[in-house]
């Protein structure tokens, strides 16, 4: 998903709350590790993995159906 784009807080909060509930159990330091330290792109663009565990009509709510993959490190984000 691209964060640019549409970056606000309102658009992105949802997918971060739904990443830290399903994806990382409510571990802090699980999701603070993966989204500063495994995200070798940064946050301009985040996969639809963070939703990885959430609810299928949560997943379609907050992506509208698409599925997009976090960038491997060593492929440059296309838009």
């Amino acid at each position: 998903m691209y964060v640019h784009f549409d970056g606000y807080p309102a658009s992105k909060l949802p997918l971060l709350l739904a990443a830290y509930q399903y994806r990382f159990a409510g571990h802090v330091e699980a999701i603070t590790r993966h989204l500063i330290d495994e995200v070798h792109h940064g946050w301009e663009e985040l996969g639809t993995d963070l939703l990885d565990g959430a609810p299928a009509a949560l997943r379609r709510s907050l992506t509208g159906g698409r599925g997009v993959p976090q960038p491997p490190a060593n492929q440059p984000v296309q838009h």
